[in-house]
């Protein structure tokens, strides 16, 4: 399976009922030996899956299935964790996370990643152009990239490009999974 499935010590798993209308899934991921130099490496996992270019979570489990009402990827680069949460009917949680391991299993196809990858690089080339055009940006541009955990955008392009499919398979390999919460709505019994 795409992340490592095995319960490391010191898993939580967490269910509680709320006065909700919805219940919500949330799988909290960590990188073993995660270094803060390879955030990059996490940057482009995380399009390659969330991206709006790639959206490949929304459209297995929305467009394709209509199992969820929302979702939300969370990611931390400096200590290397991921975040998959979505907002569902309690009863598809089984499926949902089935889905959700499809998705992640989907990105160890070669030929696939590097379309994913492509798609990605090239919205992001032209996000950096729109930014490049438009003076008013410029100041918001610099303190983001100056004052976040990041490089320049022209850079980090050229960084994310030089990230190999072995790359990404490596950082896949040492994600675990070590907390899921599940919050039962109970207003929609």
């Amino acid at each position: 399976e795409f992340f490592n499935i095995m319960k490391p010590s010191g898993y939580e798993e967490k269910e509680i009922v709320k006065n909700y209308n919805q219940s919500m899934l949330f799988l909290h991921y960590n990188i073993k030996d995660y270094t803060s130099d390879e955030y990059l490496k996490l940057v482009l996992l995380s399009s390659l899956l969330d991206s709006e270019e790639n959206n490949l979570i929304y459209k297995k489990l929305r467009h394709d299935n209509n199992l969820i009402y929302t979702y939300n990827i969370r990611r931390n680069v400096l200590c290397g964790t991921y975040d998959v949460i979505v907002y569902l009917e309690y009863e598809d949680i089984p499926t949902v996370k089935k889905l959700i391991n499809e998705v992640f299993e989907s990105i160890k196809v070669k030929e696939f990643f590097e379309e994913c990858k492509e798609r990605t690089l090239k919205a992001m080339k032209y996000f950096l152009l729109e930014l490049e055009d438009n003076p008013s940006n410029e100041a918001y541009t610099e303190m983001k990239y100056r004052f976040s955990y990041d490089v320049k955008p022209k850079e980090r392009i050229e960084k994310l490009k030089d990230i190999s499919y072995e790359d990404i398979m490596d950082l896949i390999s040492r994600m675990v999974n070590t907390k899921t919460m599940i919050i039962k709505g109970d207003k929609n019994e």
